[in-house]
């Protein structure tokens, strides 16, 4: 089963494929993948990261205005590392449960013989 966690977080991706043609080991295939998964998985790596810093930095700012902690520039740059560290970790949870809940099968649609 080909996961993006596995990609993302290390290891080695597996993939589970239906073989209908039959194709040997070392043939050329083309393979058909169910693109609603792929989008979301892709949304959600792209987007994730970059939205939970943005929030870090705004909740810094926001910080130094609410404590008055003028010429402390650092309070967002800090919050923003943590926000995409905290982003890192729920898009790793978001995989592993993805990986339980959903099957990542593909379909050998055809190979090419040699």
């Amino acid at each position: 089963m080909a996961t993006f966690s596995a990609l993302l977080f290390g290891g080695k991706p597996r993939i589970k494929a239906y073989n209908g043609p039959g194709a040997e080991v070392g043939e050329q295939v083309l393979i058909g993948v169910d693109e609603g998964p792929v989008l979301s998985a892709s949304f959600a790596v792209y987007l994730v990261p970059i939205l939970s810093m943005l929030a870090g930095a705004m909740l810094g700012h926001f910080l130094i205005g609410l404590f008055d902690l003028d010429g402390l520039e650092a309070v967002p740059v800090l919050f923003s590392g943590c926000g995409l560290v905290g982003g890192y970790l729920w898009l790793r949870r978001f995989a592993m449960r993805r990986i339980k809940n959903q099957s990542s099968e593909v379909l050998v649609l055809s190979c090419a013989r040699k």
